[in-house]
């Protein structure tokens, strides 16, 4: 016969089924609880290293996580170890001093005879008076009583943690700062970058970009952005006095031609620094000269010719001058108005006050997921 489990369906008016049903279900929930304690227990402990190593977890995701893992362990391991009916039974016979009544009876359950009917009976009258909890009676285990211990570990550990990992209050005027100045970098970068490009403005537009890498609002200190900003604004300054000096020895260059070679319109264009206008006046010359040499070539004696050629020759070099002028003067605008925007954003740090974090706590950062 087949006792692992619950008897078959009993009579109406059978005590026996129902009582060991309710010793059944009073087991399963004293012993998972008792494994549940004992799980919590060192579940805590190992929580605490976890809140400790990773104090930005959010607090109630992981205790909400350790005490279902403890109930879920506890009521997979209670059913897992559940009795059967008849071993409960026996331990109910012993707890009332019952001289294996109901156990005999739940063995004879289906056995004919009136002895067997008799025993069922008395079984029955017996089962009626059962109290679950006297049969199985609730236990603080071990683990339970030290509990408090694991609890104040990990209480401890979400505060260390969360103290260590901890970061000082930001200044907001600061961050405020960086926030627009970068954004303001943000766009002066969009626009140059779809601009002509060159060596000097690459360079530029490089620099900028590392700039902007290293002013981050939410760790830059105000002294580290003054020394960044101070280091670019020295560098910028330096690369404009070096091209204002090439701007100068090239506008010394375009001097190449001798007082009845001079056209006033050029050299006028050159001087205001118009170099698109002066482009254009030499395209002018240029062209007449060669129509001039192309109308008159065979009219002209060898020396006028050479002297022709040759001042041809001069306005295609101060063409190609020209050009590097004109290359010269957008990278010194694009310097000057980086410059004027380093500048402005040296005065708003320096007009900043001093701030000092160690006299603003902020609460949130010590809980475990504060940002």
């Amino acid at each position: 016969m087949d006792t692992t489990g619950l008897p078959p369906p009993a009579p109406r008016g059978d005590a026996v089924g129902d009582g060991l049903a309710r010793l059944r279900a009073r087991w399963t929930r004293v012993h998972g609880a008792e494994l549940a304690v004992q799980v919590l227990f060192y579940a805590l402990l190992a929580g605490a290293a976890v809140a400790f190593v990773f104090p930005k977890l959010p607090l109630p995701t992981l205790l909400g996580a350790l005490l279902a893992a403890s109930l879920a362990v506890g009521l997979l391991g209670a059913l897992l170890r559940r009795p059967s009916a008849l071993t409960l039974a026996k331990e109910y016979d012993d707890q009332a001093g019952l001289s294996d009544r109901v156990s005999s009876a739940l063995s004879l359950s289906a056995a004919p005879g009136g002895m067997a009917a008799a025993l069922r009976d008395e079984a029955n009258a017996a089962a009626a008076r059962l109290e679950p909890k006297a049969v199985v009676p609730l236990r603080l285990p071990r683990e339970g009583y030290w509990l408090p211990l694991p609890a104040l570990a990990f209480a401890g550990a979400v505060l260390l943690g969360g103290l260590l990992d901890a970061k000082p209050a930001r200044d907001k005027a600061l961050e405020q700062t960086l926030e627009e100045r970068l954004a303001q970098l943000e766009e002066l970068l969009s626009e140059e970058r779809g601009k002509r490009e060159s060596e000097r403005r690459e360079k530029l537009i490089e620099e900028l970009e590392k700039l902007k890498l290293k002013l981050n609002p939410e760790e830059t200190e105000k002294k580290e952005a003054l020394e960044e900003v101070a280091k670019l604004r020295e560098e910028m300054e330096q690369q404009r006095a070096e091209d204002l000096e090439k701007e100068r020895e090239l506008k010394e260059k375009l001097d190449e031609l001798t007082p009845g070679q001079k056209d006033p319109k050029l050299e006028e264009a050159v001087n205001r620094g118009d170099y698109a206008e002066a482009m254009k006046r030499l395209k002018e010359l240029q062209e007449e000269l060669q129509k001039k040499l192309d109308e008159k070539k065979k009219d002209m004696s060898e020396q006028e010719l050479a002297e022709l050629e040759e001042l041809l020759k001069k306005l295609q070099e101060i063409e190609a001058k020209l050009m590097k002028l004109m290359q010269l003067q957008l990278d010194l605008a694009m310097l000057g108005e980086v410059l004027d925007f380093l500048a402005d954003f040296d005065g708003d740090l320096a007009d900043l006050e001093d701030f000092d974090p160690s006299k603003v706590v902020k609460l949130k950062d010590l809980e475990p997921g504060g940002t």
